[in-house]
């Protein structure tokens, strides 16, 4: 009896002393905070409602990493806070480190919007030099609280309006800003971090503005989307609930560069400087001169139409592609809505034969379902020139049997 009860004093010993290590492996990360006020550089009124984030400074290439400030459990990357009516914001619980300042409102710069993710998450010392002038930088140090204030200046504003070539109104488009990136091509221009592109929606007029941009040289692109929508409903997780999941896609999109042009390099683009407001800007789409393009891809074979494909519709001088469109798999017809006059070429990818089977969705997982494809036979590409003068119902594209049939089993697409 008394083995019994050592080895109880024993065991019970033990798992105190367990608890004891494992509390002890348990420590809580010291933090600091930061605290701070926005203005507007304009009026000097306080910013309110304005969106602060804190983002880690980055060591320079070629550099010693270091450890602080990066992305760890409780970091404050990716905390987005607003301002309250007074301007002032607060960040509690912050780890050591350094850390950018960065301040987005409509209207008024954000400076982190001025470099690519590139240049901040990897910068060359001359570019963590700039970003450092650019944006406010502070350093958190463990138990101390650390204030910044932070001035925003007025950015560069455009506005104008998007019309059909008849006159009426293009509601409900997307407009956005482009601006040539480093390797000399046009990008879409984004806000800071944490959010959207720069794309805004005309309104009931066709009127739209963009605002908060720094100064440089631009160009305005417009979308001609259709889209379709599918509304699937699933029961939720109380008693009588329901949950509706929808389902947009691009059934297909064109884009337009100032006034109607397809080739960015047809465009005028245009200059703004520091605080400037560019309005009249006018955008045009030239119904006039867009057509509908259809047809179909079929087997050399037999020359039945083969299940699906993807259909690039390119120009012939360039070879730059305008546009894509897919085989429909209800009725084996390719669709380019509308296409401007010009010569191209029209070529096929990925055309195959296949079965789809709709399944259901692991549980909790959206959508609801989701339909496998079984490939029966993949086909080799082909490609014919297509010189557009008006509509076309009657393309045909006849794709070659790759050298042996491929039998995947499923595959989800």
């Amino acid at each position: 009896m008394r083995w019994t009860g050592r080895n109880r004093v024993m065991v019970v010993t033990g798992l105190l002393l367990a608890g004891i290590s494992a509390v002890a492996q348990v420590r809580v990360e010291p933090t600091g905070a930061v605290t701070g006020r926005v203005v507007c550089g304009d009026t000097n009124d306080p910013a309110r409602a304005a969106k602060v984030h804190l983002e880690t400074v980055r060591a320079a290439s070629g550099e010693k990493k270091s450890t602080k400030g990066e992305v760890t459990a409780g970091s404050v990357e990716g905390v987005t806070l607003q301002t309250d009516l007074d301007g002032e914001f607060a960040f509690p619980k912050v780890p050591p480190g350094d850390y950018f300042v960065d301040v987005e409102m409509a209207g008024y710069l954000s400076t982190r919007a001025m470099f690519t993710a590139k240049e901040m998450e990897d910068p060359s010392p001359e570019m963590q030099r700039l970003v450092g002038r650019a944006l406010n930088r502070v350093r958190v140090e463990a138990a101390h609280m650390e204030r910044v204030q932070v001035r925003m200046e007025r950015g560069s504003a455009v506005s104008g309006t998007v019309r059909f070539d008849d006159g009426s109104p293009a509601i409900g488009v997307a407009v956005k800003l482009l601006k040539k990136g480093d390797g000399g091509k046009w990008e879409e221009m984004k806000l800071g971090v944490g959010s959207m592109f720069w794309a805004k929606q005309t309104d009931d007029r066709g009127g739209f503005r963009i605002s908060g941009f720094p100064p440089a040289t631009y160009l305005l692109e417009t979308d001609l989307t259709l889209q379709d929508e599918k509304t699937t409903m699933t029961k939720g997780a109380g008693e009588g609930q329901t949950m509706a999941f929808v389902m947009t896609k691009d059934r297909f999109t064109l884009p337009f560069y100032g006034r109607g042009a397809t080739r960015q390099s047809d465009a005028t683009p245009f200059t703004v400087g520091p605080g400037q407001e560019r309005d009249g800007e006018e955008l045009t789409i030239p119904l006039a001169k867009l057509h509908r393009v259809t047809g179909i891809v079929v087997a050399k074979k037999d020359g039945h139409k083969v299940d699906a494909a993807k259909v690039v519709l390119a120009y012939r001088d360039d070879g730059k592609e305008l546009a894509t469109a897919e085989v429909g798999r209800e009725d084996g017809v390719f669709r380019f809505e509308f296409v401007p006059e010009g010569d191209y070429v029209v070529k096929t990818a990925d055309a195959r034969d296949a079965v789809w089977e709709t399944v259901k969705s692991t549980p909790g997982m959206f959508p609801p379902t989701i339909d496998k494809e079984r490939l029966l036979t993949a086909y080799g590409a082909a490609e014919q020139p297509l010189l557009l003068r008006g509509e076309m119902a009657d393309v045909v594209l006849t794709v070659p049997e790759k050298a042996a049939a491929v039998n995947a089993g499923e595959a989800g697409r």
